[in-house]
């Protein structure tokens, strides 16, 4: 049926622009070929106003996929973050800190809260505090879940520098 319509389009148009580019008069093309190419070129319009929406609406989901801080901080030695609530399944904990050349390194490790309770269920290896960030991830954060994280300095107490992150 598309194939037909089609053809009957391309077919009409064509009649329709040879006889303008004749200098024949608009009354001159048949009535209901006008009427075809009127309603199938109405349809194609909306069926593209409709695929440029679902375009846009896909791109405005691919845009806003990001990395969202729930939580950003810094405090000297070793101390844990606020309990925040995990907003997708991807929780990120962003930390850097800095050693001043004496070795110091840092282990984060990330914390649930179940029933009052704390549970480790990820944790990092120590890095060295060099100044730059390094990330600690876990794809499978409960959705709605209380997670904290636990900074341990081993060594001089320095600053470290925290963000907690979701991706969604």
């Amino acid at each position: 049926m598309n194939v037909r319509k089609r053809a009957i389009v391309v077919l009409s148009t064509a009649a329709l622009g040879s006889g303008l580019a004749l200098g024949a008069p608009a009354t001159a093309a048949p009535a209901p070929a006008n009427a075809i190419t009127s309603t199938a070129v109405t349809a194609s319009a909306t069926t593209t106003a409709v695929s440029n929406a679902e375009t846009a609406a896909h791109a405005n989901s691919l845009a806003s996929a990001r990395w969202f801080t729930i939580y950003h901080g810094s405090k000297k030695g070793d101390w844990n973050t606020p309990t925040v609530k995990s907003r997708s399944r991807v929780l990120q904990v962003a930390f850097r800190c800095w050693n001043g050349g004496d070795g110091t390194k840092v282990r984060i490790k990330i914390v649930q809260r179940i029933n009052g309770h704390y549970q480790e269920v990820h944790a990092s290896r120590k890095w060295l505090c060099n100044g730059r960030t390094i990330h600690t991830r876990m794809n499978d954060a409960k959705v709605g879940g209380w997670y904290t994280a636990d900074v341990g300095i081993f060594g001089k107490k320095h600053t470290t520098e925290v963000w907690l992150q979701n991706y969604g």
